[in-house]
């Protein structure tokens, strides 16, 4: 019988994870620093039960809180990006990932 064989799927996408283990994350932004910080706060705050049903509520209101944070708070996440930014600049010279969460963590940002 011509039918695929079971399993092709999964085999290609453990290939691509696989090829994406060898490169640094990317750059998270201050925004995404900011959501990261405060998705639980909101859910916890609103009642609301984590899953797909939620995440445009949820991400509505975490886009008003970042919308209305003022530069002193928005000034700590921002710092966090840059201090990102710095470990993928570290991690391509190094060609590994390692030092990802030391970065993170070294400034005050891992989330």
């Amino acid at each position: 019988s011509g039918g695929k064989k079971s399993g092709g799927k999964k085999a290609s996408a453990n290939k691509r994870s696989a090829g994406r283990s060898s490169k640094p994350a990317r750059v998270r932004s201050a925004y995404q620093f900011f959501v990261a910080s405060r998705r639980a706060e909101v859910l916890q705050t609103h009642g609301v039960t984590d899953g797909p049903e939620a995440f445009a509520l949820v991400s509505r209101l975490v886009a008003d809180a970042w919308g209305e944070a003022d530069a002193g708070e928005r000034a700590r996440y921002e710092a966090c990006a840059a201090v990102d930014k710095q470990r993928k600049a570290v991690e391509s010279l190094k060609g590994s990932f390692s030092a990802s969460k030391t970065a993170l963590a070294l400034g005050g940002c891992l989330v």
